[in-house]
């Protein structure tokens, strides 16, 4: 059996006041050429389908395309949502889909969604388990028997659902797995202080978990993938290849895993130097259509200087200066961010800007609304 692991489509992105529309209508047909050419029994799509729980009307139809593709050549294809889908959004219609052969798993209904295929060398189970926090496992729990964290509930919600795990399991999921390679200057949207983090192992029993969440292609635990984004959707992702994976499950126990590169309409970037320097340069360099950023080192910023590069680059995102004024200014660096909890990371906020600290009552209340808003909101 022979699957494809695509996720993190975010339809509908906008990186730095640019739509990302025409990067990913390209991406999307080259996934879709690639599909044909290795003929997978079935394509797995684990969640962040757009970018916005409301998507925009040109996203919409970015996925009306691609899914009509996806139909028309016969591809099977699994989805669910992920933390930044509406999933009775994403879900509408999706009955009518399923005789198409794209089956849509929007929210976490008490038990897994699950399909049966089967090959020479018997069924393989898909497990469709979208996005989920505490809250959303507790509304089917008796309340002395209610979960407090993330890892319980992924792990509560697999064992609500009768895995036979003697024959071969795939779970398409989409959660923050501990470990996971994140960039602190990345374009994944993620709870700081890590609240929502789970361990690799709560995927071990399947035969392959098939990950979304995390935007850098990688490898947790046994079997255990992350897709990684189709497309750089940040700076801090413009030296990664992107990638289509592929997965191939033969007798229990045994997987084959592997790649096919994907290659961007417009390659991300950086330049970074000097501003008479950079104009200089722009002269001999061959790729002006690419996304990029520009990073001066002048002391002193360059009147206009974002408006004359674009008129050489005309995709230029973005103008930072690194120099000692900005060095200077830099308080809390990023991945000092990213460890602390966000009770933490307010009270620091609130002593820089009130010169005083928070006092015990208003610590308490602001953990109240924390737990209140990460572990028992409502699903959307």
């Amino acid at each position: 059996m022979k699957f494809a692991h695509l996720a993190d489509l975010h339809l509908g992105m906008i990186v730095n006041h640019v739509s990302m529309a025409e990067e990913q209508k390209h991406i999307l047909k080259e996934i879709v050429e690639i599909l044909v050419k290795e003929k997978p029994d079935a394509l797995l799509i684990a969640g962040d389908v757009y970018d916005k729980a409301v998507p925009s009307v040109e996203a919409v139809n970015l996925l009306d395309d691609f899914l009509t593709d996806l139909a028309g050549h016969h591809i099977r294809t699994y989805l669910i949502a992920g933390n930044h889908d509406q999933g009775d959004r994403l879900a509408y219609g999706g009955h009518l889909l399923a005789g198409q052969g794209i089956h849509i798993c929007g929210n976490f209904m008490g038990k897994m969604d699950h399909d049966i295929l089967t090959d020479d060398f018997g069924e393989v189970h898909v497990w469709l388990l979208p996005y989920i926090r505490p809250s959303y496992v507790n509304r089917y729990l008796d309340e002395d028997d209610r979960v407090g964290s993330y890892q319980q509930a992924v792990a509560r919600a697999i064992a609500m659902s009768d895995v036979d795990f003697s024959k071969r399991n795939v779970i398409v999921s989409h959660q923050f797995v501990t470990g996971a390679k994140v960039d602190p200057l990345g374009s994944e949207q993620l709870i700081v202080g890590g609240l929502d983090q789970i361990s690799a192992s709560v995927y071990d029993d399947f035969d392959y978990a098939a990950l979304g969440h995390i935007h850098h292609r990688q490898q947790l635990g046994k079997n255990v993938f992350y897709a990684g984004t189709p497309l750089a959707y940040s700076f801090a992702e413009e030296n990664q290849q992107k990638a289509l994976g592929f997965v191939e499950l033969k007798e229990k126990g045994m997987v084959c895993v592997y790649t096919r590169l994907l290659t961007p309409l417009h390659h991300m970037r950086t330049i970074e130097g000097y501003y008479k320097e950079t104009l200089s340069a722009a002269s001999e360099d061959e790729n002006k259509e690419d996304y990029v950023r520009f990073v001066l080192h002048d002391n002193q910023e360059q009147p206009d200087a974002i408006r004359y590069l674009r008129e050489l680059y005309p995709n230029a995102m973005r103008l930072d200066y690194d120099n000692e004024r900005t060095r200077a200014e830099m308080i809390l660096p990023v991945n000092t961010m990213q460890t602390m909890s966000p009770s933490d990371l307010f009270a620091r906020f609130y002593k820089e800007r009130n010169g005083i600290e928070m006092s015990e009552e208003q610590i308490s209340y602001l953990k109240d609304q924390i737990d209140e808003i990460w572990n028992g909101g409502e699903q959307a």
